[in-house]
């Protein structure tokens, strides 16, 4: 009896190896993956911006380098033309593009003008 309690000892061994505590590779833990591990244990700080801290926002810039304008035609819903209307409202965004290794800011400024009928 001693003998079959060895065997299924080392038989239930293998069983619980893996690339994690063993030589053997990844590819051979087939669809398996182990639950990730926390690095913050329970009841410590949430991840993101943490209560107190002062957030910083990238103010809009009064010359941007150059200004797009988007001009509603046609309504998406109706098909109406929408050429001759009056704009109802105007909504400014403002992209910032960082490009190449020398950094260079360039900044476009987009109106979208809704309009009404």
């Amino acid at each position: 009896m001693d003998a079959k309690d060895r065997r299924i000892a080392e038989l239930e061994r293998r069983l619980g190896l893996n690339s994690r505590n063993s030589s053997k590779p990844p590819s051979s833990d087939g669809y398996k993956k182990p639950s990730p591990k926390l690095l913050r244990g329970a009841g410590q700080l949430r991840s993101g911006g943490q209560p107190g801290h002062q957030g910083k926002t990238l103010q809009q810039t009064e010359t941007p380098d150059h200004v797009v304008e988007h001009n509603v035609k046609i309504c998406a819903g109706c098909q109406k033309n929408l050429e001759e209307a009056e704009a109802s409202r105007y909504v400014l965004r403002q992209v910032v593009d960082v490009t190449g290794l020398v950094i260079y800011f360039s900044i476009a400024s987009v109106i979208l003008s809704g309009r009404l009928v």
